[in-house]
């Protein structure tokens, strides 16, 4: 490690300061509201797959595997996982 000759960690106190989330927070909450635009399809594009998915899984009788394990699939494996059983969770 690097010293200061002092006893302090001279490398430590000099990553901290560029890291510190006080000092960009303007910065990131610019980035922020310049990307907000593009991720609210997304959202929705998630949240009407995911309904769509839930809403077919309870009204088919059966399926590829339990419907409990589609459920997760399609509650926790973010916008793959209603594309995944929509693909291949459905008997025909």
């Amino acid at each position: 490690m690097m010293t200061d000759g002092t006893g302090g960690d001279a490398g430590r106190i000099g990553i901290c300061k560029h890291f510190m989330i006080g000092d960009n927070t303007q910065l990131v909450m610019e980035n922020l509201n310049s990307l907000i635009p593009y991720l609210i399809p997304i959202v929705l594009l998630e949240l009407a797959l995911v309904v769509f998915a839930l809403v077919d899984l309870r009204r088919r009788p059966n399926t590829k595997g339990p419907k409990w394990a589609w459920a997760l699939v399609i509650l926790f494996v973010n916008l793959i996982g209603p594309i995944l059983y929509l693909l291949f969770g459905r008997e025909e």
